[in-house]
């Protein structure tokens, strides 16, 4: 195995490599034996038959090598010839690889969240009783804050802000064959009723009870019903009604629900404005259970039904037969279907101030966590290093650029590659290296850093369900009960091989030219690298049949005065039965973020979804501004 290494370090090296590449963020597995196997093989049949010719073209060369046939009878030229198909299979495979190394370095600095596991994720829902008593005001449970499981000793980091109420779900049914009180006109083209009704826990002794501007939901059950709830209410929904304490009936102006999870502080993990698209696509195949939120603007509600306790939210729907499928599993719908004071849970937790001691026989700073009597962590990513004396270190993030001339050590960031990481083997470390990113002499003895933790695959084993709650806040407890209400989802990792990495760098420079249906096959396989994290593998993809674009003109409201703005239009055409258990509304959100990069700055992207069965459009989303910044 020493042999081994070494004998890659000097192909490396051969290849014009820096030594970085051997300590990249990642490092890439060692070749197979199996893999190199074929190479050999491959290369030595090559040989041979070059030798083959050779000796046809020049025989009396040929004779005194004793070469016949594509072989010879001289020990040594056989030897150099094994030798040589040997040393060309390794840099065949390389080559093959796409080489690695550099596509892993260059990710490193785009998208460094590409080459990490994914981390294990759930749903909890806080249990709100005996809360309000004595409180006036809402509780609200910031995003960030640490969830440490009972059994098993996981931290888990909430996702959403989670405002705590006395409020409740009383009642939530679906009318195939919608009625309204007298008075009241519903729309002519209205197929069904949706209705919610909300209670608010005011005692008579606190009229003064604050609620939340607004609810959010969570709904849960099987896909099936979830993916129908989540289209009813984004995209079939026609006109509102709230209903008082009373039965009175009020026509609100708009639609007071919106779809969760698409702001710029929603994902399960920090990622910056060049790589928050991939993100939300990551997180999109990865957990798609992150998404299934609603949004309620429980202030419009209470407005137009008074101050009353109680008010139910009526939804006229239409574009649901009463024998589809969809009014099928709507018709199942009920109380249990709409969860509050729930949020994601992600298994990452930050660890300040862990000190690192050099290891005398590697040369590196070994990065062992450990959190009390918590489970065994591992570091996700480094965040902050200092030395003994507080200075901080800079990371490497470039072997030329502002860093060539600077003598400060860097240091860079040896993870576990995806295998030995869910294998649970050697800890993470950190090296310092100079500008060319060669390990460097250093009388730096300790090292202090900040990084961002992950229990690996071990919160996917856990039980949850349990009568006292599965979760609990170790500080400022506010709920006694907190419940999982999925088993955390196993650690995932993303593809790099088979030219994955660089057909992603590829795609960090937007090209609007790629709109078009020679441009969708690449863009299906792109999202097909993503989809591997999915549980259902992606179907959709495949359910996405057309792609096209166009330049519009539309007039906007901004800053600093409203105007025409020229801009791009772009349209899928899907299937139906490819979304039957996907929402149209959520994927149509996910795409139009994913698109924004393909606008600069002062332009904007509209996406618009049309069904490949009917050919009506299902999806027209708003305007929204370009991500591409103009220099």
């Amino acid at each position: 195995m020493q042999r081994k290494r070494r004998l890659q370090a000097s192909i490396s090296q051969q290849a014009g490599l820096p030594r970085l590449a051997a300590t990249a963020t990642y490092p890439y597995p060692m070749i197979d034996d199996d893999q190199l196997l074929h190479y050999y093989e491959r290369e030595l049949a090559l040989l041979r038959r070059s030798l083959q010719n050779f000796a046809e073209q020049y025989p009396r060369a040929a004779a005194r090598l004793s070469i016949s046939g594509g072989q010879s009878e001289d020990p040594h030229v056989e030897r150099m010839m094994q030798s040589f198909a040997f040393l060309a299979a390794r840099i065949s495979a390389r080559i093959d690889d796409d080489y690695p190394e550099l596509a892993e370095l260059l990710l490193s600095i785009i998208y460094p969240q590409y080459l990490r596991p994914f981390p294990s994720c759930s749903i909890a829902q806080f249990d709100i009783a005996g809360m309000f008593e004595n409180r006036m005001q809402p509780v609200t449970v910031p995003r960030g804050t640490e969830l440490l499981t009972k059994a098993g000793k996981c931290y888990f980091s909430t996702v959403y802000d989670v405002v705590l109420a006395p409020l409740g779900i009383t009642e939530a049914r679906y009318l195939p064959m919608p009625s309204a009180p007298s008075g009241v006109t519903l729309p002519p083209d209205t197929s069904g009723m949706l209705s919610i009704a909300f209670s608010a826990a005011v005692r008579a002794g606190q009229p003064n009870m604050t609620l939340p501007s607004t609810v959010r939901m969570h709904l849960a059950g099987s896909r099936e019903v979830v993916t129908s709830l989540m289209d009813t209410m984004l995209l079939r929904t026609a006109v509102a009604y709230v209903e008082d304490s009373a039965g009175h009936w009020k026509r609100l102006e708009t639609v007071p629900i919106a779809a969760a999870g698409f702001g710029a502080h929603d994902g399960l993990v920090h990622a910056d404005r060049t790589s928050s698209s991939f993100q939300l696509l990551t997180e999109y195949f990865a957990f798609p259970e992150r998404f299934d939120f609603i949004d309620v603007d429980f202030a419009s509600l209470r407005r137009a039904a008074g101050d009353g306790g109680n008010v139910t939210l009526h939804l006229a729907v239409r574009a649901v037969h009463p024998d589809s499928w969809n009014a099928h599993r709507l018709m199942q719908v009920s109380p249990r279907h709409f969860k509050l004071f729930c949020t994601p849970v992600v298994n990452l937790f930050a660890e300040a101030n862990v000190p690192l001691t050099r290891e005398p026989k590697t040369g590196v700073w070994p990065i062992n966590v450990k959190r009390n009597d918590s489970a065994p962590a591992e570091a996700w990513s480094i965040d902050a290093v200092r030395t003994a004396d507080g200075k901080e270190a800079r990371p490497l993030t470039s072997l030329i650029g502002g860093s060539a001339g600077l003598n400060d050590p860097r240091w860079i960031f040896i993870a576990r590659n995806a295998e030995r990481w869910l294998r649970g083997a050697s800890p993470a470390a950190l090296d310092l290296v100079g500008a060319d990113g060669k390990s460097m002499a250093t009388d730096v003895g300790q090292l202090t850093v900040d990084v961002t933790c992950s229990n690996g695959d071990l919160p996917h084993s856990l039980p949850v369900g349990a009568p006292e709650g599965d979760l609990q806040m170790e500080r400022d407890a506010v709920a006694e009960k907190i419940t999982l209400l999925h088993v955390p989802t196993s650690v995932g990792k993303l593809p790099r091989t088979d030219g994955s990495l660089w057909r992603l760098i590829s795609m960090q420079v937007p090209q609007p030219v790629r709109l078009n249906p020679k441009g969708l096959d690449e863009l299906k396989e792109m999202f097909r690298q993503f989809a591997s994290l999915s549980r259902m593998q992606g179907k959709q993809i495949d359910g996405v049949t057309h792609l096209a674009r166009r330049s519009v003109m539309q007039w906007l409201v901004m800053q600093p005065q409203p105007g025409f703005v020229r801009g791009i239009e772009i349209t899928l055409t899907i299937s139906d039965q490819a979304f039957a258990a996907h929402s149209i509304a959520v994927f149509a959100g996910v795409m139009e973020r994913f698109f924004t990069p393909y606008a600069p700055e002062y332009s904007f992207v509209q996406l618009v979804l049309i069904s490949g069965q009917y050919g009506i459009e299902l999806w027209r989303g708003k305007p929204l501004m370009g991500a591409t910044p103009i220099l």
